[in-house]
């Protein structure tokens, strides 16, 4: 039997793709595939997987009820495991996928080898799948994670894509792909993982409303709004909030606004001051290549933990101000 652990990373279109697989597991199944539950309320969601392997603090879907201490992680986690072998001893599959971006948060093979010795007993092969961004594209895509709960943005901190690979790759075969449209199998990644993981058994493309798209711009309006209007901490979420994302991000769908996330040049020279290290290791080992970039004007070191987002991100001052009108003049759409 063999397993496909798909590790994230985040911001690489995991909840497009696990919501594909949810959707098509019956037909899975009758392929022989199974994309098991975990019997984790509200969603489902595989990540318990991961509990005791994550080291940065447990994943707020997981403490939506209040704290967890470290008997109920445990709790979660074994009961998880409980379900997804009996569901394999119900179902006899030839393939299992398992999919979670919180796998990708621990570079500790002493932190993985408890669950990847569990994996080792229970499949006979295992490949481990991986999607990676460009360190410019995943900076800028959590930023605009970010500033969905909060005003100000962290600095770029160092990371390593290398020794998570690398940890995952001590035990099984490990492949990763450059997440990005013109790199992806039919520019998408349902699509892409079906043809390199999946390459004989059916699996459709699935619309993904679930992440609405909005550029710096508008994110820039929303934690403008925020900071004047409501009464929010920073790093806290709530439904008002999101429902402004969501409206200006309607709002910029009508009106053709597609405008890129752009890094400030100080940004981009200290996230690629932590990439070039393992660049070449990266290529090497796993054919990743990422795109040349060219980085022009102001490179000095900002200093602070919490920035304001022009700090970050160059803003087009045209859009910025189109946006503001449209939500002063009370738009609704």
């Amino acid at each position: 039997m063999k397993l496909i652990l798909h590790i994230g990373s985040a911001k690489t279109g995991t909840s497009t793709l696990q919501k594909a697989l949810r959707e098509q597991e019956d037909a899975l199944r009758e392929k022989g595939v199974l994309y098991p539950r975990t019997g984790f309320a509200p969603t489902d969601n595989q990540s318990a997987i991961a509990l005791e392997a994550i080291t940065r603090g447990v994943p707020r879907i997981f403490e939506q009820n209040g704290r967890l201490t470290a008997h109920d992680v445990t709790q979660i986690y074994e009961a998880s495991w409980r379900h997804i072998s009996d569901q394999i001893a119900q179902t006899y599959p030839h393939t299992v996928i398992l999919s979670s971006e919180f796998l990708f948060l621990t570079q500790s093979t002493a932190q993985l080898d408890p669950l990847l010795t569990r994996i080792g007993g229970l499949f006979e092969e295992v490949d481990v799948a991986c999607y990676l961004r460009s360190p410019e594209a995943f900076f800028a895509s959590k930023c605009l994670q970010v500033l969905r709960g909060a005003t100000r943005l962290p600095r770029p901190g160092k990371f390593s894509y290398l020794g998570v690979l690398e940890s995952y790759r001590a035990y099984f075969p490990t492949h990763a792909r450059v997440f990005a449209r013109n790199a992806l199998k039919g520019g998408d990644i349902v699509q892409d993982f079906q043809a390199c993981f999946l390459p004989d058994v059916p699996l459709q493309p699935v619309a993904d409303d679930a992440n609405i798209s909005i550029s710096a711009e508008g994110m820039y309006i929303a934690a403008e709004v925020r900071k004047r209007f409501m009464d929010l901490p920073e790093n806290k979420f709530s439904p008002e909030y999101t429902r402004l994302i969501r409206k200006i991000g309607r709002m910029e769908h009508a009106l053709g606004i597609k405008c890129r996330p752009a890094l400030q040049p100080w940004v981009l020279n200290e996230l690629y001051g932590f990439f070039e290290p393992e660049r070449k290791a990266l290529a090497d080992t796993y054919g990743i290549q990422f795109p040349t970039v060219e980085i022009s004007g102001d490179v000095k070191r900002r200093t602070g933990i919490d920035l304001p987002i022009r700090e970050v991100f160059k803003l087009d001052e045209d859009v910025i101000e189109t946006l503001r009108w449209r939500l002063a003049l009370g738009e609704t759409l």
